[in-house]
């Protein structure tokens, strides 16, 4: 990788990941792209998707991950639950989670799409049972997802999110859990495939002017 990073988000990267490979028992880190509004309080998920598609097939070309899967769930939500069923096995749920935030910032710039939203969440297995009824959840979602893996280091995951208000694409890296590599080595890998995906859509991260906004509350 060049010598040459953004220092902005050079900086503000190489901390969550220092600081989540400490914790990584305990918590999530996702970073999400996407752009952020006028309120740091909203962050547009949404990727056009021809610049969605144009990401996706490079990385898929470029083939340097570990390997891919292909997922799609059914996601309930309540309150802070997700209740996770598996398309192939309709009507048997694998998992609930109960989701707590708990710090998070955007990085964002003037140049349009390229926002970055790094959040740390917890997220912890719960009983099935303790989602109350089907009967009852505050959004239901289709979520079709392709996951490259990298060096067991991190996921970057490309989602067509699908609810009753239309069609969505996300993308969103999640670091891995069971980390064995050093934690400067996961920050270069990381960064490195961040300003790949950024060079294909004929911008320079490096040059890219970012700035930081309030912790997330």
């Amino acid at each position: 990788m060049s010598k040459k990073i953004n220092s902005v988000l050079g900086t503000n990267l190489k901390s969550s990941i220092f600081n989540y490979v400490k914790n990584a028992e305990s918590v999530n880190l996702e970073i999400d792209f996407g752009f952020k509004t006028n309120s740091d309080k909203v962050f547009d998920l949404n990727i056009p998707k021809h610049k969605y598609d144009k990401m996706l097939d490079y990385l898929l070309k470029k083939n340097n991950f570990k390997y891919k899967k292909d997922l799609v769930y059914y996601i309930y939500s309540y309150r802070n639950l997700r209740l996770f069923m598996d398309e192939k096995t309709p009507g048997k749920f694998l998992k609930c989670l109960k989701t707590q935030f708990i710090d998070g910032h955007n990085i964002y710039n003037s140049d349009g799409f390229f926002d970055l939203k790094i959040t740390t969440m917890k997220k912890t297995p719960v009983s099935i049972h303790s989602f109350c009824s089907l009967e009852h959840y505050d959004n239901l979602i289709k979520r079709s997802t392709t996951s490259l893996n990298y060096n067991n280091q991190f996921y970057i995951n490309f989602s067509k999110v699908i609810t009753e208000k239309g069609i969505t694409h996300h993308i969103k890296i999640l670091l891995a859990k069971n980390i064995s590599s050093h934690k400067s080595k996961i920050f270069v890998n990381l960064y490195e495939q961040i300003k790949n995906m950024s060079h294909i859509l004929d911008l320079k991260l490096d040059s890219l002017n970012f700035n930081v906004s309030e912790p997330l509350l």
